[in-house]
């Protein structure tokens, strides 16, 4: 049995706005927080998790139950009736976070990372989405889980402060669609390579990621910051990381495509649209910050998801 777990969250809702930017005035909570953390878009919700979850169920029908893990809150359209026949089961933060209630209310999605593995019920394989990851044609249970092993989507990269001097900025250029790489230097045996992971599917052992977490102390070094910090870890790179050096894990298929919209001209999205219905090589696209596009632009990926979900 494997589940899937997803994050979502509306940052329009007066009630959650209104809670975000009481801590977000305070010098305490804001220190030292990447720039991106306390922008309007990081919480925006266009409706891209209806897409997200209903292609996931039309592309994988492997996966058993799926778990939407939330902040008090519920998708307007999720009625009783639909949860059901989707098989969701609404997670709040406070399930979680057991024992570990003060660091809450976060909004901090590195932080809600840290204890996905603590989901009551979660298989012990588990595939983890962003509500902005589509699956747009069959992908199998083989394509994350191979011979008990986990198979990443990313890229290797060489480490910034290599031997390799005259070559570091070359090295070190940030590969595009890659999740930004926070494995600090203690966690993970010396290596001239790390491995970036791609804004795509994560697949999850629960029991090997909960020894990591607990063996690197990331937990208690990182759920306090309520917004992303510079001095977090991410849990799913560090454990990529982990495991690719434990030998339980190996590179994944490329199977998946990147696109942010947001500045972007109709004729540039299209393009990519284009090269997403056609080529069959491509299974995941993350569509991030849909936001900030033009409605126009909005407008075409709708329609391109509309397509991929009724064909």
């Amino acid at each position: 049995m494997v589940d899937a777990v997803f994050t979502w969250v509306d940052g329009s809702d007066p009630a959650h706005r209104e809670k975000r930017l009481k801590y977000q005035g305070v010098a305490e909570f804001t220190a030292n927080a990447r720039e991106e953390s306390t922008s309007e878009t990081r919480f925006a919700d266009a409706g891209e998790i209806w897409y997200s979850i209903n292609l996931l169920r039309k592309n994988a029908d492997w996966i058993d139950r799926i778990f939407l893990v939330t902040d008090q809150q519920r998708p307007s359209w999720l009625c009783e009736k639909r949860q059901k026949e989707l098989n969701i089961t609404l997670v709040d933060h406070t399930e979680i976070f057991s024992g570990y209630e003060e660091f809450l209310p976060t909004f901090n999605s590195r932080t809600i990372e840290m204890m996905l593995v603590r989901i009551p019920g979660i298989s012990d394989q588990f595939i983890y989405l962003n509500d902005d990851i589509f699956i747009i044609r069959k992908i199998k249970y083989n394509d994350f889980f191979s011979s008990n092993r986990i198979r990443y989507r990313g890229k290797w990269q060489m480490r910034g402060r290599s031997m390799l001097g005259p070559l570091k900025k070359i090295i070190s250029k940030e590969p595009y669609g890659l999740v930004g790489l926070s494995v600090g230097r203690h966690e993970l045996p010396f290596s001239l390579r790390r491995f970036r992971l791609a804004h795509a599917p994560h697949p999850v052992m629960t029991k090997e990621m909960s020894r990591v977490l607990a063996e690197s102390k990331m937990v208690e070094n990182n759920i306090h910051f309520k917004f992303r910090n510079k001095q977090q870890q991410s849990p799913f790179n560090v454990f990529a990381n982990m495991a690719l050096s434990r030998g339980i894990a190996k590179k994944g298929p490329d199977d998946w495509d990147y696109l942010v919209p947001g500045g972007k001209s109709i004729e540039d999205v299209e393009k990519y649209l284009t090269e997403f219905k056609k080529n069959d090589r491509i299974k995941t696209v993350c569509v991030q910050s849909l936001d900030m596009a033009e409605p126009q632009v909005n407008a075409r990926v709708i329609q391109f998801l509309e397509r991929m979900l009724s064909d």
